[in-house]
């Protein structure tokens, strides 16, 4: 299997249905994907909007014990802020992005592959990054299978 090589590319930008987690301790970070997943697929549901994009994940500043974060996926101006859904504008930007290939378990050592690349580069990095899931994690799925977008926008100016 070839892996993938990082590239710098332009991110399109994106308004997005979002939970948004601060403070969120990594031992818990499953359980507010889940949980998130459902009020975010709950509010689409009843609004009949279909999601635009993949569902991701955008990470503000490095996690530690825990983690300030956003999970969901582009939707049209069609689609109404709800309760526990907001609406968030997620900027257009060069990024240095890698297609992680695997389980989520191994995602570190892709990140510091695209991180080290854009550091040899000579590239500013920006304080957030997201994770965008191709692969709809399903129960008995190989994780041989995954296919995780990194991506990690560049800091300007």
């Amino acid at each position: 299997m070839t892996t993938p090589e990082p590239t710098i590319v332009t991110l399109a930008p994106v308004r997005a249905a979002v939970v948004e987690g601060t403070g969120v301790p990594m031992t818990a970070i499953r359980d507010f994907f889940d949980s998130s997943f459902q009020l975010l697929g709950a509010a689409v549901a009843q609004q009949g909007v279909a999601p635009g994009t993949a569902a991701f994940a955008r990470y503000v500043g490095q996690p530690t014990d825990t983690v300030d974060l956003a999970v969901g996926f582009g939707v049209g101006p069609e689609f109404v802020a709800t309760e526990e859904v907001s609406v968030m504008e997620i900027p257009g930007v060069r990024a240095g992005q890698l297609v992680h290939v695997g389980g989520y378990d191994t995602l570190g050592t892709s990140w510091d592959r695209l991180v080290g690349w854009l550091q040899g580069q000579g590239e500013p990095l920006a304080d957030w990054f997201l994770e965008e899931y191709l692969t709809e994690p399903v129960p008995g799925a190989d994780p041989a299978d995954m296919r995780t977008r990194l991506s990690y926008p560049l800091a300007t100016g």
